[in-house]
């Protein structure tokens, strides 16, 4: 699915310590294998993503902003160690 451009930067500890990896753009895209399952905050800046619990954006999901409470802990968002993949929020509207 293609969505929204994003970008977002994961966190292997919480309040946004020990940055795992970065990862942009509008389709799905997989962490890297060493990083899957440790994730625990994310930061998206400006713009949308959906988190997902397994490779390929399937599984468990979360949608996350900048403004979503508890992004820096995901342990209140029962996703802590989780995350194994990001992908875009989905358009809300199409031009024409």
């Amino acid at each position: 699915m293609v969505g929204e451009p994003f970008k977002a930067k994961i966190f292997g500890k919480f309040n946004f310590k020990s940055k795992l990896e970065y990862l942009e753009g509008d389709t799905c895209k997989d962490l890297a294998p060493a990083n899957r399952k440790k994730a625990s905050a994310i930061e998206p800046y400006d713009t949308c993503v959906i988190m997902w619990s397994e490779p390929g954006c399937t599984g468990l999901s979360k949608a996350v902003k900048k403004d979503t409470a508890n992004r820096e802990n995901f342990k209140l968002l029962n996703f802590d160690n989780i995350l194994s993949s990001v992908g875009p929020c989905p358009k809300l509207c199409c031009s024409k």
